[in-house]
């Protein structure tokens, strides 16, 4: 890792950073959208069907043309989340977390000693050893590697105070969908409800002085985006 991550040092600097989720591998979109000035990518390998060797082709695209790479990571397990950091992601974010045990646990898993336990071998992000010292790299990545964890079930919401406590977590994000599903409104994230559980939430996020994600890194979905374009083309050229 040897750009500064822009995105971070801007949420934590008070500014707000714009983006686009990408469920499919298309480097090419990538790298457009960077070019268009968006600030950074986040690559969903949660719900889209990415490898670490996949994605990394999108870490490489968006670096060319100066976005930031994110991924949402599969799962939290400490080797799926090396995987896609060592192939160059810029920051994770991490799905399902509801305790703050499991919080901890992905600090460790992104962070290396003293503030983590990640794993440390030649790879694409430290650049295979050939522009910096292991020792650089491990304190430039401690440093710029972002950190977002996702909020998604009534437990994590149960046990946000304490997750809260867990250090070096840049933004807590939400998942309407699944935490509509935890709540028993299934299909329904726009349920009153829900709503209310993520507008208290994130009043609790704000008071504890950490950031909450969507106010932040405002982003869209890539479908969303070519769905709103060519309808938007279809209507003009049939004149409707």
């Amino acid at each position: 890792m040897l750009r500064p991550n822009q995105v971070k040092a801007s949420i934590h600097a008070g500014k707000k950073v714009y983006g686009f989720t990408l469920p499919f591998s298309c480097a090419p979109i990538v790298e457009m959208m960077g070019h268009l000035g968006f600030d950074f990518v986040m690559v969903d390998a949660e719900h889209g069907p990415f490898t670490p060797e996949s994605a990394e082709d999108m870490f490489r695209a968006a670096d060319a043309s100066g976005l930031t790479p994110l991924v949402r990571v599969p799962n939290k397990e400490e080797s799926t989340i090396l995987r896609f950091l060592d192939r160059g992601a810029a920051g994770i974010q991490a799905p399902h977390v509801n305790t703050r045990a499991e919080a901890e646990q992905v600090v460790q898993a992104v962070k290396y000693f003293p503030l983590g336990k990640r794993g440390l071998g030649s790879h694409r992000a430290g650049t295979f050893d050939t522009a910096l010292s292991r020792a650089q790299y491990v304190e430039r990545a401690n440093s710029e590697t972002m950190i977002i964890v996702q909020l998604e079930e009534v437990e994590a919401l149960n046990n946000l105070d304490s997750i809260l406590k867990v250090d070096q977590i840049d933004a807590f994000a939400f998942g309407a969908n699944d935490l509509s599903q935890s709540m028993g409104f299934p299909g329904d994230a726009s349920n009153p409800k829900v709503v209310e559980a993520i507008r208290k939430a994130s009043d609790k996020i704000r008071a504890a002085g950490r950031l909450v994600s969507p106010e932040m890194l405002v982003h869209v979905g890539v479908p969303n985006l070519l769905a709103g374009a060519a309808r938007e083309f279809l209507a003009k050229a049939k004149g409707k």
